[in-house]
């Protein structure tokens, strides 16, 4: 059987998948939107994850090829029966794969910073969750959804940064610079965009996190105080998290992943002043679709005698970081 790897990073915005050799050499990458079920349907992100598994393998025998072993981790992978409904259709895909699993984006998320050590992520893009592992155990805290939740993300400080700015209008609220920024980028006054703001959704609130940060940037209070209240919500995820990992005698593993972490220290220092010292914060040098890759073959060797190709040998993340286009 041919020693390859095919790994699904799925995401709300973007889907990554690379095709590998056992040793983490990198073939093939395709990157495209996103395939969230939530999103864009369960049917129709079966149909394009396959559109994308094709191009990936279109040189390597197509969806026919003998491949070792797949993972895709997916955004909403894991939601209901998405799990099983998921499982049968990659095998119908994937005709002579011997492993084929999948299940939540988060494990990718967590694998890139800590392999398959005990611990947690803390998701904050568009949405925000914390999945923390123990024993294999996966245990979800937040992560309910825009209506319901997503407290501390990227929608969420948009959406406050538009409450901000039409409270200001109202003469409810202080007055912000977020009103100003909100207005320009949209083209004139919030009030008159609220149709369009509903109608886009919560992509295109989340969109407009970046302002809030800039008007922060620029000391507005206003702004100021939305980064304090979502960097606290984003800090009692962890904390609750922690309860699961109790009695470790260990600092509490957290990987960041999510865009948000790109905000360089905005976000960040105060994220850090609402935990204690009992928490190493791990920012993976590596995207999430590593993380995949090493699922696939952590979890084909739990079944599998896998030999000589040692899963924590560095050569193999070196391989995978040196052939990563």
């Amino acid at each position: 059987m041919d020693k390859y790897i095919v790994a699904i990073d799925g995401g709300a915005t973007k889907t990554d998948i690379v095709l590998c050799t056992i040793d983490g050499k990198v073939l093939n990458r395709v990157i495209g939107g996103s395939s969230n079920p939530n999103d864009i349907g369960f049917d129709e992100s079966v149909r394009y994850l396959k559109s994308l598994l094709e191009k990936l393998l279109e040189n390597y025998g197509g969806l026919e090829a003998r491949l070792f072993s797949f993972y895709a981790g997916l955004s909403g992978g894991s939601v209901g029966k998405n799990k099983e409904r998921y499982t049968l259709a990659f095998k119908e895909m994937l005709i002579n794969t011997a492993n084929v699993y999948n299940g939540s984006d988060a494990i990718n998320a967590l694998n890139s910073g800590i392999g398959c050590d005990n611990g947690m992520v803390l998701i904050a893009g568009t949405g925000s969750a914390l999945f923390v592992r123990k024993d294999g155990e996966i245990i979800q805290k937040g992560g309910w959804g825009y209506l319901l939740d997503d407290a501390g993300s990227g929608y969420d400080i948009g959406r406050r940064g538009f409450c901000a700015a039409l409270r200001d209008y109202d003469g409810r609220g202080e007055s912000t610079m977020l009103s100003e920024l909100y207005s320009q980028h949209l083209g004139g006054p919030v009030y008159k965009f609220i149709p369009e703001i509903y109608q886009k959704g919560k992509q295109f609130i989340a969109s407009f996190a970046p302002l809030v940060f800039e008007a922060d940037s620029r000391k507005d209070k206003v702004a100021g105080s939305i980064l304090d209240e979502c960097a606290a919500e984003l800090a009692l995820l962890v904390k609750a998290g922690a309860k699961h990992l109790t009695g470790s005698g260990e600092l509490y593993k957290v990987v960041l992943a999510g865009g948000l972490w790109k905000s360089k220290d905005a976000l960040m220092n105060r994220f850090k002043s609402n935990l204690g010292k009992d928490f190493l914060l791990i920012q993976p040098e590596l995207p999430p679709v590593y993380g995949a890759v090493v699922e696939a073959l952590a979890r084909a060797k739990k079944e599998y005698a896998v030999g000589e190709y040692i899963l924590t040998d560095g050569n193999f993340y070196k391989n995978f970081k040196n052939t990563l286009n």
